[in-house]
């Protein structure tokens, strides 16, 4: 990450003036929007630490070595769920920028992608349900089965929280930042809830399912509320960068 905000650094500060009537004024405007855009990211990844690193730090805490060891081994295999919807936020973003030096809508964009998601993670979700004994015990040995039940679970809430960071990677690509605070408020409440409640691992799972659907059905209903004039209009402009 250090070295992405490095590089990013230096494009930003060494940008010229492009060999044509372009001034000063709207450089130092196209700089700021870059900068406006790199705030948000930075508070996207934010709440992208929180959601996924607090649960594990605190079953850590408040569980035995062995029920932690537990949910580690079903949080890694349940955030395969993450990495395979990625490939989808890479082909985001050349296509939206396209739409938009186009002038044509990209709502469309954004229902492919959910759809997508939802297909890529009801999969893999499907598949942990029906595998993960088996899988678990070639992995890490027999005596990490006994979690079997937890992986079909933990892989419902990755999945929720993917389709969330799809939609607001979709925002961020049109230059709209609005939605990226809210992981954080997300992230921050399940601190708290698992804090407080904490009986068992399947508590723990539970906890984040439900603030990950609500999650997504906030920023989902956020973003399809906008009306796609006003992402166009939007003051940073992917399509310029």
């Amino acid at each position: 990450m250090f070295m992405i905000w490095f590089v990013g650094w230096l494009a930003l500060r060494h940008l010229k003036i492009r060999q044509d009537d372009t001034s000063k004024a709207s450089l130092d405007g196209e700089r700021q929007e870059w900068k406006i855009l790199a705030r948000a990211t930075a508070i996207a990844l934010i709440g992208q630490m929180l959601i996924t690193n607090s649960d594990f730090i605190l079953v850590k805490n408040f569980f035995t070595p062995d029920d932690a060891g537990l949910y580690a081994a079903i949080s890694v295999l349940g955030r395969i769920v993450y990495f395979g919807a990625l490939p989808l936020t890479i082909l985001l973003v050349p296509m939206i920028s396209r739409r938009q030096a186009l002038n044509q809508s990209t709502r469309p964009i954004l229902i492919l992608l959910v759809v997508g998601g939802i297909g890529i993670c009801g999969l893999l979700i499907v598949l942990a349900a029906l595998f993960a004994s088996p899988v678990l015990t070639m992995l890490y040995g027999e005596a990490y089965a006994v979690a079997a039940g937890l992986l079909a679970p933990y892989a419902l809430a990755a999945s929720l929280y993917t389709l969330t960071n799809l939609v607001i990677t979709y925002q961020l690509s049109l230059g709209a930042g609005r939605e990226a605070m809210l992981p954080i408020i997300a992230g921050s409440a399940q601190i708290v809830l698992v804090f407080v409640f904490h009986e068992s691992l399947m508590q723990v799972i539970l906890i984040q399912i439900i603030l990950m659907a609500c999650l997504f059905i906030i920023v989902l209903w956020r973003v399809l509320g906008l009306k796609q004039e006003e992402a166009l209009e939007s003051p940073i402009s992917v399509a310029t960068g």
